[in-house]
């Protein structure tokens, strides 16, 4: 079962990219697995439309973002 699927979106100079996840999609498991990461590096900011997610960085910070936020995630290692 997929439990996930990013669409991208590019416009002049930008990339826009709509992702969306199901309950039990992990970064970790179902992109950085494939690519021999533990932790995404990607810097993003985006808009959560529907649903709840969250950000978890190596220090044990976790960020929840909800249907209606406007988030930025930095570059540094994140799940």
């Amino acid at each position: 079962m997929t439990l996930g699927r990013f669409e991208i979106v590019r416009l002049g100079g930008m990339t826009l990219g709509r992702a969306i996840c199901l309950p039990g999609w992990r970064w970790s498991e179902h992109v950085g697995r494939r690519l021999g990461q533990k932790r995404c590096l990607i810097e993003q900011l985006g808009l959560v439309i529907a649903g709840a997610a969250a950000v978890r960085f190596p220090s044990g910070r976790i960020n929840v973002m909800r249907r209606g936020d406007l988030f930025y995630v930095p570059s540094e290692p994140h799940e």
